[in-house]
């Protein structure tokens, strides 16, 4: 049986993947449930705290393009129906910097992990109701 790593490299490595990992199965359980609240920030482990919010910002962003290119798509298809418009990524998203979350303690970067999980509940809820427009504007 494999002993793990010797090298040093190779055990923080190893590490910081697990921690990445642990950090993913947090912020994917709550964008699952579609809740962002404080009792989030216990289920946080300290030292993943960083790398979960890492991790929702990305997620963030990909539902962010997702939203994007589901509104073009319906605009294409149906361009005299009223439909939202899309946003720039900008005006949509608030989300810390590298630099601002290296300077965070780690509460302010719980904080920040609970907003950022509720800006992704909130597109992928305004994803499911642009779906359901698409079904009205199909149904007529």
């Amino acid at each position: 049986m494999s002993e793990g790593p010797k090298s040093p490299f190779a055990k923080k490595a190893l590490a910081d993947s697990v921690k990445r990992e642990e950090a993913k199965l947090a912020i994917d359980q709550f964008i699952q449930r579609g809740i962002a609240n404080d009792t989030m920030t216990e289920s946080i482990k300290d030292d993943v705290a960083i790398q979960a919010l890492s991790y929702a910002i990305e997620i963030l962003y990909a539902k962010q393009g997702e939203s994007n290119q589901l509104a073009r798509n319906i605009a294409a298809k149906y361009p005299k129906k009223a439909l939202r418009t899309e946003r720039s990524i900008k005006q949509q998203l608030s989300v810390p910097t590298y630099a601002e979350m290296n300077e965070m303690d780690t509460d302010q970067i719980k904080t920040e992990v609970v907003k950022v999980v509720g800006q992704i509940v909130k597109v992928a809820k305004d994803i499911r109701g642009m779906g359901t427009e698409v079904a009205k504007f199909e149904k007529k």
